[in-house]
């Protein structure tokens, strides 16, 4: 995965925030048999509350060595079927779908979209027979009915049963249950089932049903059979290969919910070498081990309300399944197997991300909330050389604007963005973007996401609107021409350094506009505040001690961040630990220093 690591470490930084809440009021209790747990992760699934819509409505699911489709009851996985092929299956919604392309696609009647030329398949079936004892006795029954010319497939509803057809109305049933199915078999008895939403279709590479699974008692699983060879057993969810179990369920608003389960350490090769390279120190890859093992178990149980414990993405940990594994990474969970950082007997509520600049936050800093060992430490091992480290973005004053009003926020016009709060370690804690209509508040976490390119909170403003913009100095002192013409000598209040008087002429008697930058005059303090309802000049002319006039304007029309560090900065910095790896130091010890007070147990 070495060529998307780039894109997922960036991807990683932003999802503590989301997480935060919902950790804060777990109650965690003690963990015994760490090595042992179960974790649900979920795939595909659809998550209304934090705008997340990735379900799917169908999913092709195999292995090398074949599959086992089974029922998944009181804690029990009961064999429904064994396909010992290395195909492919096509696992999809029993829903209206036509076959276009090669491809199930699905489409809804009502809105008209029904692909053209495609096959239509409904929901409504009939039912030729049944209850029957198990899925052998309910396929034979299924070949017999398809010698006499009706294609005809099992179903297991807690029990097993015999239907056919894939109807796109109750009519199209019932008139084929009286033109044909009546005709073939004059005294039997056949039932017009109508749609559910809690049934799968499982269908084979060339569109033949294999069966439709709906259970009121258990969940449809999948799992790939142990291979001959030896090794383990994965299974294959399109191209992408996994450990454990893959479980499928209608759940609604979600469409088709895909999960997969596993150990808990089993996950953990599917994730290490997703969020740190590979190639890193063994000690850093032992407390990334550590601490992603932490993350795991504090946090199961988070996504409850939509079938699983931990999502796939960012918003909790990067996890690629088998695909992504490394031997690297698979040694040093192994290495460090059950062990977690632990805080008062219950495991600890770990954060990580890519680089601090320096020093890492108090998480009170970020996201409110205080922990006794997610303190500010000094970060003095990290390289400076890494990816991302020291960053730079730009952006317009419109361009600040339209995002605002993305996120429901509208202030007008930006007219200034001013940091009035740093933290001790350096990071934007208050923020203030004044608008021609109103000004939006800032703090904390908020001063590096109001802005969705941000990589950190450590960072300062610079705009076309300062004076040391023209190309010098800020300059000690300047001389301001008022409207009338007469000139104050002022000293600049933020100057760092002498530097040659310039003179600062208005284009045109107005009102001076000069990004709000404070002077001290003989008369006291002023402050050039953008005025909307000014008709003057929109820029501001500067003359140099090089008797140059450069054109500024009055109002910021570009705003650059310039920034350190990649991340929430809270907890552990990855290139800090293989800073402190390469140093000598254990894996234990990095992760204590990074979380004081802990114990790693």
């Amino acid at each position: 995965m070495e060529m998307n690591l780039l894109r997922m470490k960036k991807i990683r930084i932003c999802f503590i925030f989301i997480l935060v809440t919902s950790i804060l009021t777990i109650n965690i209790s003690p963990v015994l048999g760490l090595s042992a747990g179960v974790v649900r992760i979920g795939l595909f699934y659809n998550d209304s509350s934090a705008k997340i819509l990735k379900a799917v409505e169908s999913i092709g699911i195999g292995s090398d060595s074949g599959i086992t489709v089974g029922s998944f009851t009181n804690g029990q996985f009961i064999t429904l079927y064994d396909d010992i092929t290395p195909n492919t299956d096509t696992f999809r919604k029993d829903t209206y779908f036509t076959i276009n392309n090669s491809k199930w696609v699905e489409y809804l009647p009502s809105q008209g979209n029904q692909t053209p030329g495609g096959i239509p398949y409904g929901p409504w079936h009939v039912q030729l027979g049944g209850p029957f004892p198990d899925y052998a006795t309910a396929s034979l029954q299924a070949m017999s009915f398809k010698q006499a010319g009706i294609p005809a497939f099992p179903v297991y509803m807690d029990t097993w049963y015999v239907w056919t057809g894939f109807y796109v109305d109750q009519v199209s049933a019932q008139t084929d249950i009286q033109v044909n199915l009546h005709n073939l078999f004059p005294t039997a008895q056949f039932q017009v089932i109508e749609p559910s939403s809690s049934r799968v279709v499982v269908t084979s590479p060339a569109f033949d049903t294999l069966m439709i699974f709906s259970s009121n008692s258990g969940t449809l699983r999948i799992r790939a059979r142990t291979p001959a060879s030896g090794g383990p057993a994965v299974v294959r969810l399109n191209t992408v290969k996994y450990r454990g179990d893959i479980e499928l369920r209608r759940i609604s608003g979600s469409d088709m919910t895909v999960v997969n389960i596993l150990s808990v350490e089993e996950y953990l090769y599917g994730v290490i070498p997703c969020e740190i390279e590979s190639w890193s120190p063994p000690e850093a890859l032992k407390a990334q081990a550590v601490a992603a093992r932490t993350y795991a178990y504090s946090n199961l149980g988070k996504h409850n309300a939509c079938g699983f414990d931990l999502c796939d993405t960012s918003a909790d940990q990067v996890y690629k399944g088998f695909s992504s594994e490394n031997a690297a990474t698979n040694k040093a969970v192994d290495d460090t197997a059950g062990k977690c950082v632990m805080y008062n007997g219950s495991p600890a509520s770990v954060f990580y991300f890519s680089s601090s600049g320096g020093e890492t936050e108090d998480s009170s800093n970020v996201w409110g909330a205080s922990f006794p060992y997610l303190k500010s430490v000094e970060d003095k091992y990290e390289s400076g050389k890494s990816y991302n480290y020291n960053w730079v973005v730009a952006y317009s004053a419109s361009k600040i604007k339209d995002i605002l009003v993305t996120h429901g926020i509208d202030i007008g016009d930006i007219e200034g963005i001013e940091i009035s709060k740093y933290s001790e370690a350096g990071r934007a804690v208050e923020l203030t973007v004044q608008g021609v209509k109103s000004q939006q508040v800032y703090t904390r976490w908020g001063c590096k996401t109001f802005l969705s390119d941000l990589s950190s909170q450590m960072y300062t403003i610079t705009t076309d609107a300062d004076v040391f913009a023209a190309g010098a100095a800020l300059p000690a002192q300047v001389n301001v021409a008022s409207a009338g013409g007469s000139a104050k000598s002022a000293a600049v209040s933020d100057a760092a350094s002498a530097a040659p008087s310039v003179d600062i002429l208005p284009a045109a008697p107005s009102k001076l506009l000069l990004s709000e930058k404070k002077v001290i005059t003989a008369s006291g303090v002023f402050t050039f505040n953008p005025d909307s309802a000014n008709t003057g000049t929109s820029t501001v002319n500067i003359l140099g001690a090089d008797n140059i006039i450069r054109k500024l304007p009055a109002v910021p029309t570009l705003y650059t961040f310039t920034g350190k560090g990649w991340g929430h900065a809270v907890g552990m910095s990855q290139e800090g630990a293989k800073g402190m790896a390469a140093a000598g130091f254990r894996y234990d010890q990095i992760l204590m220093y990074y979380f004081p007070g802990t114990q790693v147990q």
